[in-house]
């Protein structure tokens, strides 16, 4: 059992480093599974829609900062023969814009079934990561900031060439991508950081702009969306 949570540990780092290999990921759970956490139950097939979720999810950790994920410790209620609870203990390593890095203990539970002798994830359990992570400063901006300045709401037609290649904020400056209608591929290039590229959506986070790191923005098809700038209370505002 613990070579399973050992091969999903070194999945999952080898995916935050940018080389996601899928057949990998979905080989660690079953044909079926079922899910729950504070926001619900769900359940889903291990198809080529579970696949592109997973491969969201750990562009998704690229992009607040998570660095590595270690195993800590797994411990197992046996259920019957073939199915087992496991208690896998985690910690993650984010790294934080004008922090250190931290390193946060979360532990979920998984239930697994074996088949023809090889262990398979079928549901897992978890807590309220969303309310873990705002408590470390991993989510959004730093504390401390404050909006004064918004751009023009743009289009696929008016959106400004500036933006449609690499460029960056001024040290102190940060920036929140908005969009209002459609798709927006927001991608991060710095060398200071991995490459990041995600698709925002209307449903999804803003796309988060770091000071002086560089990225641009490409439109997929017809888009609105608009900038928000921040800045410390303690900094003045630029003309």
């Amino acid at each position: 059992m613990r070579k399973l949570f050992e091969r999903y540990e070194g999945s999952f780092n080898r995916a935050l480093s940018g080389v996601v290999d899928l057949e990998e990921v979905v080989s660690l759970y079953a044909p079926e599974f079922i899910g729950a956490a504070p926001g619900g139950v769900m359940t889903g097939k291990n198809d080529d829609k579970f696949a592109l979720a997973m491969a969201e999810g750990y562009a998704r950790y690229r992009t607040i900062g998570m660095k590595d994920m270690h195993l800590r410790e797994v411990r197992i209620s046996p259920i019957d023969d073939l199915h087992c609870l496991a208690h896998v203990g985690w910690t993650a390593t984010y790294a934080r814009w004008d922090q250190p890095d931290v390193a946060i203990d979360f532990e979920v539970q998984y239930f697994v079934r074996t088949l023809e002798g090889e262990p398979k994830v079928f549901g897992w359990v978890t807590g309220d990561e969303e309310t873990l992570l705002r408590e470390h400063g991993i989510l959004g901006p730093p504390d401390g900031l404050r909006t004064y300045k918004r751009t023009a709401t743009y289009t696929e037609d008016s959106i400004p060439a500036g933006l449609l290649k690499d460029h960056a904020t001024k040290e102190g400056t940060w920036g929140l991508i908005h969009v209002e209608q459609g798709k927006l591929r927001f991608l991060v290039t710095d060398d200071r950081r991995p490459l990041i590229e995600r698709i925002l959506t209307p449903e999804t986070d803003p796309g988060l702009v770091e000071p002086t790191i560089l990225h641009h923005v490409e439109p997929l098809g017809q888009v609105r969306f608009h900038v928000e700038f921040l800045q410390r209370d303690e900094m003045p505002s630029p003309i």
